[in-house]
């Protein structure tokens, strides 16, 4: 590919022409001077254009805006960040009547730097410490997947409520896709146009729903004639509803003789244990929930069949800063899941030490 010129080697190029057609030298304060030099920026300027609209002009190299009008023309849109998802529990001391729990109910981590709320309204019933209500965070990313317990700040003020936590991880916080994700889906439908014959159309259907997170293709698991579509569904989507619909669209498209099945893919929760040593002028504390979210969001990231990889869980720990060095107690080897499962966050617990 040739190097476009700078605006300065515009101008050396076009001085030299000058002094050669007639006979002066195109001083820099000059009119000419200054009128060549601002023809060479526009040059230059225009050269800049005119490469960035033929890099555009191809899904193999665009970018940005232009890429999603290309994915548009292929029926695929850029995937939107979503928010993590998760439960919060709000208990009190002593049981007692029964507490309204109002929707938006604003919490913090304890860092206090990423706020969450309550998606639908709840009740501590009477007689009861404690009620579990859906959640999100009000951070569209992977920023707002957190580990347990790490949720314990209560914002809203709500009578009778003396605490707020959240039992298990709040996961499927996703950045916005990525160029180069969105262009290698848009170059496989390109490869391998979908209709209702071929795997790439059930393919299509299940990646574009805003339900899926990820899906996987089993043909003949039941069978000859049998297809098997097993998909993870999004936090902050009801999964029977997301199945229910793919599995109207798919059973209205199908080709004949084909039997569909859409299910979730089994989750298989694995622990993983750590312990970690601060380095000097690092908060221990602080140091171990960062490390403790980061392999939540590894574990969480993880599609059908993806196994876990010990290699991975000591690049999550490696990538905190603040740590030092580390320990991986648990799992022992890698977790290979089977070709209907997907590796889940379980308990995940990063313990302190002064030294290994």
């Amino acid at each position: 590919m040739n190097v476009l010129p700078t605006a300065q080697e515009y101008y050396d190029r076009m001085r030299l022409r000058y002094r050669e057609l007639t006979g002066f030298e195109a001083a820099d304060a000059s009119d000419i001077g200054i009128r060549l030099r601002v023809l060479a920026q526009e040059l230059h300027t225009l050269g800049e254009q005119m490469t960035q609209a033929y890099g555009n002009a191809f899904p193999q190299t665009a970018q940005g805006a232009a890429l999603e009008l290309h994915a548009q023309a292929a029926g695929l849109t850029r995937r939107p960040a979503r928010c993590a998802a998760g439960i919060l529990r709000f208990s009190r001391t002593v049981p007692g009547p029964a507490v309204p729990l109002p929707a938006g109910t604003l919490c913090l981590n304890r860092e206090g730097t990423l706020r969450f709320r309550t998606k639908a309204e709840g009740k501590i019933p009477d007689g009861k410490a404690y009620a579990d209500v859906p959640a999100e965070a009000l951070t569209a990313g992977p920023e707002g997947n957190v580990a347990a317990q790490t949720v314990t700040v209560l914002i809203s003020a709500l009578p009778g409520i003396s605490a707020v936590s959240n039992p298990t991880p709040f996961t499927g916080g996703s950045p916005s896709e990525s160029d180069e994700a969105l262009r290698t889906r848009l170059l496989e439908t390109l490869a391998t146009p979908p209709d209702c014959a071929n795997g790439a159309y059930y393919r299509a259907v299940s990646t574009r729903h805003p339900g899926v997170s990820s899906a996987t293709l089993l043909p003949r698991h039941r069978g000859v004639g049998t297809l098997d579509v097993v998909v993870v569904c999004s936090p902050g989507f009801e999964a029977p509803q997301v199945v229910a619909e793919l599995q109207e669209e798919y059973q209205a498209a199908r080709e004949i003789g084909t039997q569909v099945l859409v299910r979730q893919a089994e989750p298989l929760a694995v622990e993983v244990a750590a312990l970690v040593v601060t380095a000097p002028g690092y908060d221990p504390t602080a140091v171990a929930s960062h490390c403790t979210a980061a392999l939540t969001r590894y574990l969480s990231a993880l599609s059908i069949g993806q196994p876990l990889l010990l290699t991975r869980l000591s690049g999550c720990l490696l990538e905190v800063e603040g740590v030092e060095n580390f320990r991986l107690l648990s799992p022992a080897k890698d977790v290979i899941p089977g070709e209907d499962q997907v590796v889940v966050p379980g308990e995940v617990d990063v313990g302190k030490v002064a030294a290994l």
